[in-house]
């Protein structure tokens, strides 16, 4: 049996482009940094989401009105997701946060008061730790509350931080590696007219040096604009940041908080294992033994194994759901749950897309649109563009951006049409895609929809 065995990093990374790692058994391998975190002979597990070279975070801290009138259309505009942290006694409008998290964004404590009432006037109670945990919890529903930002950058008791949370943010104004030296006292760069970024330009330097890093850069945000709030900062430098990322998606992953501390956490502590393989399919388990009090740990992790057989299409199943695999450069890339089940990766009945997550991976962005198409109605085939696979909670994830009747369409990875049918879209659209997949079997598809000769695609899981 080959075995892959990633253990949890008790030092911080030093940042070169290749390691050595001495393993129990007396030997070495090298470890490159080039897009993978750990790599032992022909399975590799990707250092970030898609094999990107970085990770960059966007907090807002204070629940300033501007995050919500302002940034958030900016983010929804290029599809990307934040994490929002509140104070729960300054009267967040919760009803909103629950629209933001219900559409895939984060929602994480800020404290009870600001450390208004802490005896140093800077740190927040450590009884804030719990109390403002609960507060934001019985107030948001979807999600848990299991990361934290500290007023005024101090951080409070760490062991009762420990036992309620997974990860923490500091100030720092530095750039993490891959592996955080401490998950509670994670770097960020202040940004707006009292921080060191406020333009695009300054954004864009930040990720790029996170890149040459291979490591994670985190930005903390106040105000926005013109409003009342700490440190403003311009609307578009955030703008000209996120059309950067996007423009550079291959390289940089955008995503939330808790996403980037589960993917990062997961990574170190998983092994990966080749059960059996013959020339018709290949069996691997990927586990791992985090603590789930705080969170479920089941991120899924990109990974790329050799394909030795030389197969030209892959189909991919973990458990009992469908996995969208693909084959690029003599490896075959998927992504899988820690502790999801055995997978199984057969030859043929799969797409083979025309990039593979090495040279462009799955975007972290969450709305995916292909080319517009006009006579799409009257298409029986098409060839799936490599996307974003959407879990089955599609609201959370991208907006139709249509009205009136919307035609879907579903293909299957083959690109043979399944479906073909118009629905509301004051539906909403959670229900318009389970109002499409009525009497499909579980698996990964390709939706079209649109109308008015405008259609967009994306991959659905059902």
């Amino acid at each position: 049996m080959d075995v892959f065995l990633f253990e949890r990093q008790k030092k911080r990374w030093t940042m070169k482009k290749n390691y050595s790692l001495a393993v129990a058994v007396g030997c070495a391998f090298s470890l490159s940094f080039a897009g993978s975190a750990y790599a032992q002979g022909n399975m590799e597990i990707a250092t970030w989401a898609g094999f990107r070279d970085a990770a960059a975070v966007f907090t807002f801290d204070d629940g300033c009105a501007n995050q919500l009138s302002v940034a958030v259309p900016i983010f929804d505009k290029y599809g990307y997701k934040a994490s929002f942290y509140l104070v729960t006694g300054w009267s967040p409008n919760y009803n909103a946060y629950q629209a933001l998290v219900d559409r895939g964004y984060e929602v994480g404590s800020h404290s009870d008061n600001h450390a208004s009432n802490a005896a140093d006037g800077r740190t927040m109670p450590d009884s804030e730790i719990t109390s403002s945990k609960t507060n934001i919890n019985n107030r948001i529903s979807g999600q848990t509350c299991n990361t934290i930002t500290y007023p005024n950058c101090e951080e409070p008791n760490e062991s009762t931080l420990m036992a309620n949370y997974i990860g923490g943010r500091i100030c720092g104004n530095g750039i993490d590696g891959p592996t955080p030296s401490n998950y509670y006292r994670i770097n960020s760069i202040i940004c707006g007219n009292t921080g060191s970024v406020n333009s695009a330009e300054a954004f864009q330097g930040k990720m790029q040096d996170a890149i040459s890093r291979k490591g994670w850069v985190t930005f903390l945000i106040h105000e926005v604009d013109n409003g009342s709030g700490y440190s403003p900062t311009s609307s578009q430098a955030i703008d000209g940041a996120l059309a950067w990322a996007k423009a550079n998606d291959s390289k940089i992953w955008v995503t939330t908080f808790r996403n980037a501390i589960m993917y990062s956490r997961e990574r170190d502590a998983s092994s990966l294992s080749k059960k059996t393989g013959d020339s018709s399919s290949e069996t691997y388990t990927l586990t791992h033994s985090l603590d789930r009090t705080l969170s479920q740990y089941d991120y899924p992790l990109s990974i790329r194994v050799q394909n030795n057989n030389s197969w030209t299409t892959v189909s991919g199943s973990q458990g009992d759901k469908a996995i969208t695999a693909s084959i690029k450069d003599g490896y075959i890339y998927f992504d899988a749950v820690p502790n999801g089940g055995d997978i199984v990766l057969s030859n043929g009945q799969g797409a083979t897309p025309p990039v593979s997550s090495s040279s462009q991976p799955e975007s972290s962005s969450s709305q995916i649109e292909s080319s517009a198409s006009d006579g799409i109605a009257s298409s029986t085939s098409f060839n799936p563009e490599p996307s974003e696979e959407i879990s089955e909670a599609i609201q959370g994830n991208f907006h139709w951006n249509v009205s009136g009747d919307v035609l879907c369409q579903v293909f299957d990875m083959k690109g043979q049409l399944l479906k073909n049918l118009s629905v509301p879209a004051a539906q909403g659209t959670a229900l318009l895609w389970n109002a499409v997949n009525v009497g499909l079997p579980k698996g990964v598809y390709v939706l079209r929809y649109g109308n008015e000769g405008v259609m967009r695609s994306v991959q659905v899981r059902k």
